[in-house]
Order: C-alpha cells, then structure tokens, then sequence
C-alpha cells in the first residue's frame, strides 16, 4: 500500500478522533492546535486532553533490487502521536496515576487501526515530561511505520 507521509498522519488522525472518546465529561480528548514537540500549549490542556499526531522524520529503506515507479519507494516513517493531561497542584501523584491510565487508553485507540487502512506501526519509546509550570503532563508514543510512498 503506497501513502504519503501526509496520508499516514491524516489517517492515523481520523483514526484517532474516531476511537477516542468524545463525551464532555473528564474523559474527553480534544484534537490540539499544536504539534507534539509544542503540546500543552493549548489553552484547553488545562481542561482536556489534547492530542497531536505528526511526522518529524523518514527514512529510505535500501532496496535489495531496483526499485519499480509503480510500486514506490519503501520507507520508515517516524510518527510521533502524544496528549497533554492537566495535573492539579494538591494532587500531581493521583493525577499522574490518572495519566497513565489515560495512556493506556491512547496507546489501545492508536494501535487499534486496521492493517487495511494503515501499515503496521512499532512502538519505539514513550516519553513522560512534566512542563515548567509544573501543571501539565506531555506524553508523547513514537512509532515506526514501515510503508511505501508513491513515485508517480
């Protein structure tokens, strides 16, 4: 299957705002203004949680044959898909156990894609920062997706 890197992280973006839950209550996930690297920007991280989902890199695979314009180019994208979660200043270490349940939730809708819509993904790191304010917990998965991106 043939995407662009574009398609890869506008796919895994519709996937996302269709598989996490969207009920106004504290369990609700909001699409971010901004890229993972910047989340917790957001005037709405403090009472939602924001995510992003965006592409910092890729790399070729070396062919072992010639390559075929119909067939693409196949390479490794690096994806990297995180969400903000407002911390409480009397209550950072349950609100922090409550971050990491909301991972779980993340981690679950991103990996829940189908392999027909998407290639298959590899769960490279997960990285838990605390911002300086001391107020919001940015939590970023980076992927590897291995796919082919079109020549023609």
């Amino acid at each position: 299957m043939a995407l662009t890197v574009s398609d890869l992280v506008d796919r895994i973006g519709d996937h996302l705002v269709a598989t996490l839950p969207t009920s106004p209550d504290s369990a609700r996930w909001t699409r971010s203004r901004f890229l993972p690297p910047q989340l917790g920007q957001d005037t709405e991280a403090k009472i939602a949680r924001c995510w992003s989902v965006w592409s910092p890199s890729l790399t070729i695979t070396q062919p072992t044959q010639r390559q075929v314009s119909s067939e693409g180019v196949h390479v490794t994208s690096t994806i990297e898909a995180g969400f903000s979660f407002a911390l409480r200043q009397d209550g950072t270490a349950a609100d922090y156990t409550a971050a990491l349940a909301a991972e779980s939730a993340f981690t679950a809708a991103l990996f829940s894609v189908g392999r027909a819509s998407l290639p298959r993904f590899t769960l490279q790191t997960v990285s838990r920062q605390v911002q300086t304010d001391n107020r919001t917990l940015v939590v970023v998965l980076t992927l590897f997706a291995s796919h082919q991106i079109p020549l023609t």
